[in-house]
């Protein structure tokens, strides 16, 4: 198929791709290996000399293997797609696919030529023969994936048949295998994913294994996997995902046959992604825009293409930029994510794409070829992005027919629901959590993780924080002239007050277990009206000696230089870096000037006495309760209910792990090992403690607190509280 060929034509698959699955076996039956470059020696001269790069590209198999799946709901459908490239029949197919560690076989299915058989281990689909039709043939199968614990659901699809060999004019039947690449899923996401073959270019680093695409609220979410290790940040590797918005060749950046509207780029040099719009420029020879067909002499350049209505011309244009976006490439990593807000698109839910790696190295010749998805040879369908999946169902978009009939036979695929289970694998440590004691009072409770058994109680406390070893706990103790805030020790289930820390509240630890911060009251007001935000060595304060302390933030002195409102902070959490992330407001008349801050000592030694401070979000009800690494995990809400949400420390990144409308979840508290967020939630009008993966995953409970009504009214409710997770 060429590119002069109408565009149709070449969207005879949507949804799917057709990467050329082979394995490639270097040095004598070895297995899958990339060919080993070693590097170029440089002489001491100016300019280092290429050497030859010593890599063939694989041959086409017979049968290529091109592999889908799509994840919602704790359940995922897979789609292999077998396409026989030869102009002869081959015989005695079969495709082997077995289940993801942990996941449950439910149902599969195929055309009628195809058997399907599953043997407690693997899905097995098998024909007498695959035509040379040159079009594949969606194999589906289904799983449940709700007992799986690993971070990734990872398989393979893997084909053998027989074709026809002639050889000194003897025919005989020869046999030959092909595999697609690895089609990995994250289990609990909602996720298309698309496989690539790997070995067909020469460096893992940037040898793509698959395209995950996602949905975080309103941001797609793009994951690019890679065979091998990205390597040193000074790889000159770059990632691209272009978005064809309308799906139309004839629009945008043409390449590849179809036209891109947008271009995400990663450059992992610099760290840094962006993403820019084609601004297209047509050429003529001809006036158009005012109906004169008069020639003219010098070539024009119309860049309002809306207004050309001659196709004479020649089309050309540039990237502009739109900015820059959130990534995530883990040094020596072989995961590289893009966040892409939907304000930066037309249609962030629905577009075609093609994806592109590159290896920019100067120390071969030719330079490594470019990795594409799908592969730039052959008949190759147009991969589309559908982002309407819902928890009840999955659409499929099949193959579009060449002859008669519908051209998209859309496929609607109910999933198969299954029971929540109790999720262990992970959860586990000491949960500290405050209840109503019945006398307007709080009591803080310390759970073992995930039985829910009561270890301790720590009566008239509340606001509770873990030291980092879990072997210490802060909370704070409200009498009739101040609070005071207390540490008690696990070991002994002994309790100091830490008398230096007068009318103080939310109490934190830092990351090393040596210091805490807290609230500190203004002269003659409630505990909770901070005037300033205290961080205080813990050594000192334990042995009754004056502490030392700092300020680390003072609201007097920030209102007075007019850097912020006669507002106070409220419920610092010291974060890894030392600063102060709070509740608060820079100009209390504004709202969108209200929310989370993070802040930093004072500059004693500036004239202007400038804080650090940085608006992390614009809510004026989000409240953060805890932080751990480079997270930050906080409360919000909406317009009729609270979410539990986590974002980074720069705020680039936010994500809601709760998303429950019909719910009231909060005060979420991070795992020791950051991997995990346990919050609070009235769902199924039960008090009850749930737990979330960061990464990806629904929210399950844990356990059931043992009251129904946790939370005091007004001035003392839920808000003014705080749960902490040790080891």
């Amino acid at each position: 198929m060429t590119k002069q060929q109408p565009f149709s034509a070449k969207l005879y698959w949507l949804y799917l791709i057709i990467p050329l699955a082979l394995l490639v076996t270097l040095g004598g039956g070895q297995g899958q290996v990339y060919a080993q470059q070693a590097a170029a020696t440089v002489q001491p001269t100016a300019t280092p000399i290429p050497q030859p790069l010593n890599w063939t590209e694989p041959p086409t198999p017979r049968v290529q293997l091109a592999a889908s799946a799509m994840a919602a709901n704790d359940t995922i459908i897979y789609t292999i797609y077998p396409m026989n490239t030869t102009g002869q029949p081959v015989w005695d197919l079969q495709i082997n696919v077995p289940l993801p560690e942990g996941a449950t076989f439910l149902t599969a299915w195929g055309p009628p030529t195809f058997a399907t058989s599953f043997d407690g281990r693997q899905v097995t689909f098998s024909a007498l023969e695959l035509p040379d039709q040159n079009q594949a043939i969606a194999l589906h199968f289904q799983v449940s994936s709700a007992k799986v614990t690993t971070p990734a659901a990872v398989t393979q699809a893997a084909a053998t048949w027989k074709y026809v060999k002639t050889n000194l004019g003897q025919i005989t039947f020869a046999q030959e295998s092909t595999k697609s690449g690895d089609i990995t899923v994250q289990p609990h996401a909602i996720q298309q994913v698309i496989s690539d073959m790997t070995g067909d270019v020469p460096f893992g680093n940037y040898d793509l294994t698959g395209i995950a695409l996602e949905q975080e609220q309103t941001i797609l979410k793009i994951i690019f996997n890679t065979a091998g290790n990205l390597g040193a940040s000074t790889e000159k590797l770059e990632y691209y995902l272009y978005i064809d918005d309308d799906c139309n060749a004839n629009t945008g950046r043409q390449r590849n046959g179809f036209g891109s509207e947008y271009r995400v780029r990663f450059r992992y040099t610099r760290g840094i992604a962006d993403i820019s719009k084609w601004a297209e420029t047509v050429l003529l020879t001809t006036t158009v825009a005012t109906g004169d067909t008069a020639p003219v002499t010098d070539t024009e350049a119309i860049t309002d293409t809306g207004n050309v209505s001659d196709t004479t011309g020649t089309k050309a244009g540039e990237w502009q930029s739109v900015g820059s976006l959130s990534v995530s490439s883990p040094a020596n990593g072989k995961i590289v994510t893009v966040w892409v807000p939907h304000s930066a698109l037309v249609n962030g839910t629905k577009f075609c794409w093609y994806a592109e790696a590159q290896n920019k190295t100067e120390a071969f010749t030719p330079k490594p070829p470019t990795d594409e998805l799908p592969d730039a040879s052959g008949d190759l369908p147009v991969i589309q992005y559908d982002a309407a999946m819902t928890t009840t169902a999955i659409s499929l978009n099949q193959p579009l027919t060449t002859t008669g009939g519908s051209k998209n036979a859309a496929l609607s695929i109910p999933l198969v629901l299954t029971p929540t289970v109790p999720l262990t694998t992970g959860v586990n440590g000491n949960l500290a959590i405050p209840l109503k004691n019945g006398e307007t009072a709080y009591d803080v409770h310390i759970f073992h993780l995930p039985d829910g058994q009561e270890v301790a109680k720590i009566a008239n406390a509340s606001q509770p924080s873990f030291s980092p070893d879990g072997q210490s706990l802060l909370s704070v103790h409200q009498t009739a002239q101040a609070a005071t805030v207390y540490e008690y020790a696990l070991a002994n289930k002994a309790e100091v007050a830490l008398t230096g820390v007068i009318s103080g509240s939310y109490p934190f630890y830092d990351a090393s277990g040596k210091a805490l911060i807290y609230a500190k009251a203004a002269p003659g007001q409630p505990a909770d009206s901070a005037a300033a935000f205290v961080r205080c060595d813990l050594m000192a304060l334990r042995q009754h000696t004056p502490p030392q302390c700092q300020t680390v933030l003072d609201f007097a002195a920030l209102a007075a230089t007019g850097q912020i409102s006669k507002s106070t902070g409220n419920g610092p959490i010291l974060t890894a870096n030392n600063l102060a992330a709070y509740q608060g407001c820079i100009d209390a008349a504004d709202v969108n000037r209200c929310g989370i801050f993070m802040g930093g000592v004072l500059a004693t030694d500036s004239a202007a006495n400038e804080p650090f401070l940085r608006q992390l979000t614009n809510n004026q009800q989000d409240i953060p309760t805890d932080s751990k690494g480079n997270l930050i995990a906080f409360m919000g809400r909406g317009a009729d209910d609270w979410e539990v949400y986590v974002t980074r420390l720069d705020g680039a990144w936010v994500k809601n792990v709760s998303n429950n409308a019909d719910a009231q979840d909060g005060l979420p508290t991070l795992s020791p090992d950051g991997k995990w967020v346990a919050f609070l939630s009235n769902r199924d009008d039960k008090w009850a403690v749930w737990v979330a993966p960061i990464a990806e995953g629904p929210a399950r409970k844990v356990f059931d607190l043992p009251t129904g009504a946790p939370w005091d009214e007004g001035a003392k409710n839920w808000q003014d509280q705080r749960i902490t997770w040790a080891p």
